[in-house]
């Protein structure tokens, strides 16, 4: 059996200890440094399936909108042009003469495509009635502030809204 002497005992475990070491800080910096790029690599993630999303999105958007042109050309067809307006409250006067209702209108400001206009009608409950049912049928008429209000046998309508128009000249 051989002895070994005992400072070359303690050099073999000093070196052995500094290799354990050495292999510890070894794997704890690998730990660390997997960490950080597995948390990069689930960043990297969530922003491929956002960018995914939105690509599919955008794809679906384009489709709605190849399909909403030959629907715009319909809804052209059906509104107005600007200068047709210029006869609306003389179709407005028309429709109360016959629900006999006496009308107002008059036009406000202009937005794109639109005109504000502001309605007061007179006449009997159920003559208004008769005539509000009329003025739902106008496609581009909307109605966005209704009231009526009671005096006597008479009843006022107040309404208000918007008219809305192709924006082409004639």
């Amino acid at each position: 059996m051989l002895h070994k002497p005992k400072s070359a005992l303690m050099f073999q475990i000093a070196v052995a200890s500094g290799l354990s070491i050495l292999i510890i800080i070894l794997l704890v910096v690998v730990g660390i440094d997997t960490k950080r790029v597995a948390d990069s690599v689930l960043d990297i993630r969530g922003e491929i399936y956002s960018q995914t999303r939105q690509s599919e999105q955008i794809a679906v958007l384009r489709e709605e909108a190849i399909r909403a042109e030959d629907r715009q050309a319909v809804l052209e067809e059906a509104l107005p042009k600007r200068d047709e307006l210029f006869s609306f409250p003389n179709q407005i006067g028309s429709i109360g003469s016959q629900s006999d209702v006496g009308v107002n209108l008059t036009f406000g400001g202009e937005g794109e495509r639109q005109i504000e206009y502001t309605l007061v009608a007179q006449g009997s409950y159920s003559n208004i009635a008769g005539f509000v049912r009329k003025l739902e049928e106008i496609l581009f008429m909307n109605i966005s502030s209704f009231g009526i209000n009671q005096s006597a046998d008479t009843y006022s309508l107040n309404l208000s809204g918007n008219v809305f128009f192709n924006g082409e000249e004639n």
